[in-house]
Order: C-alpha cells, then sequence, then structure tokens
C-alpha cells in the first residue's frame, strides 16, 4: 500500500482573503478529487484542517505517485479556470509506501517529510521519500 498526504498551498490566504465559506468550499473540491480517484479499495480522508489522506492499493513507487501526480495535475488543471472566488487552490503532496513491520506514526512521518519538502521547493508538487530515506521530485 501507499500513502499520500496533501496539504493546501496558501489555505489560510483564501480564507483571509474570501472567508471560511469559500475556504469550505475549496477543501470539499480537494476531497471531491481524492475521492474520484480513490479506487474500492483505497481509503480517502480528510486529517483536520486542510490536510488530507490517502491510502492507497500499491505495489510500487510508480503506482502511488500516479496517485500523487493526478492530485496535483487535476488542482493545477482546474485553476485555469480563472473565476472571481477561487473554488481550489493548489497542493503540495508528499507520498511513500506502507512498511507493513511499521505503524502508522512511521509511515506518516515518512509522508509528511515527503510533503513539507514539496513545500519547501514552492508547493504545487508532489514529492517522494522510501524508507531507507532517497527522495524524489
Amino acid at each position: 500500500m501507499g500513502l499520500v498526504l496533501v496539504d493546501c498551498d496558501r489555505f489560510k490566504q483564501v480564507n483571509d482573503d474570501h472567508g471560511h465559506l469559500v475556504g469550505d468550499r475549496v477543501l470539499q473540491n480537494i476531497a471531491g478529487i481524492l475521492r474520484s480517484v480513490a479506487g474500492a479499495e483505497d481509503v480517502p480522508c480528510r486529517l483536520g484542517g486542510d490536510e488530507f489522506c490517502l491510502l492507497v492499493s500499491a505495489q510500487q513507487r510508480a503506482d502511488v505517485m500516479r496517485y500523487a501526480e493526478f492530485v496535483v495535475a487535476t488542482t493545477r488543471n482546474l485553476l485555469l479556470l480563472q473565476q472571481a472566488v477561487p473554488t481550489i487552490c493548489t497542493v503540495s503532496v508528499g507520498a511513500c509506501m506502507v512498511e507493513p513491520e511499521q505503524d502508522w506514526n512511521d509511515w506518516y512521518a515518512r509522508a509528511d517529510a515527503a510533503l513539507y519538502e514539496a513545500k519547501r521547493r514552492g508547493g504545487n508538487r508532489a514529492f517522494w521519500i522510501d524508507s531507507a530515506g532517497a527522495s524524489a521530485a
């Protein structure tokens, strides 16, 4: 299995500039993207605030990154539809494989480190970290 963490880029700015109802709509649309890509064995969820998680059935890095890249590409494409009030925002995504001998905290820490590397590189991208600490954009 693979773990994909999704965090909205500059979400506080959406709330500050347009209000919480607009922010809520952006979060609902991010959730919709995750639901649309999730298969029958996958688990999309909101962890809290503007952070989401997608646990996916996957055998290798490339499988997990297809999910991660789909989420990033979909938000980018939706942003091409210019609107006066935002309905979507860019996202930073961190991904890793789920190691059965480890627990949730280990998986989450690895995916979270990848997510923050994506943010450090400017956001609006997916980043990967494996169990050995190797990373890739």
